[in-house]
């Protein structure tokens, strides 16, 4: 998690509040700090940031992301709400159905690159692989993945976007 020195935000104790929930968010937040956590406490109705966990426990990372996407917050991307939505659905035990989630350019590259087939989520606008795809596809290249037993396409997600980085 980033240290708030190292954040341009001052390190109220809302704002560390909001980091330590929500760590994968601010790491790629950039320069929307202030936006990032007023969109988190839009999302607690007012009752504390732990509140999120609470009010979306139950549903399914189409019905999160879609209420995190219905307004459009100036410095609030694809990715962020991407972040958001899966630190929600961790928090709160649940999976993304064997889905890994192309958000960004590291998994993108890396989808390609493995040649994936990429399917569309129409639901939440996204792009997306699946775990058995990209399990297939580095057997294929011989390459030995260490998160191999994961069910989590966040995990792949992640592992996705290291390993394109290693490929010139």
């Amino acid at each position: 998690m980033s240290s708030c020195a190292s954040l341009t935000l001052s390190c109220d104790p809302i704002t560390r509040e909001c980091q330590q929930h929500f760590p994968d968010a601010f790491i790629h937040k950039r320069r929307w700090g202030k936006q990032l956590v007023t969109k988190l406490l839009s999302l607690s109705d007012g009752k504390g940031i732990e509140h999120i966990f609470t009010r979306f426990k139950g549903k399914a990372f189409n019905e999160i992301y879609s209420a995190i996407n219905h307004d459009r917050a100036i410095g609030i991307g694809p990715l962020l709400k991407y972040d958001i939505t899966m630190h929600i659905c961790r928090k709160n035990g649940m999976h993304d159905d064997q889905r890994v989630f192309i958000n960004g350019n590291g998994p993108r590259r890396a989808a390609r690159l493995l040649k994936l087939p990429i399917y569309h989520c129409a639901i939440v606008n996204l792009d997306y692989v699946t775990i058995m795809d990209v399990l297939h596809a580095f057997d294929a290249i011989g390459h030995a993945v260490s998160i191999r037993n994961s069910k989590l396409g966040d995990d792949f997600e992640s592992y996705l976007c290291k390993w394109q980085k290693t490929i010139a």
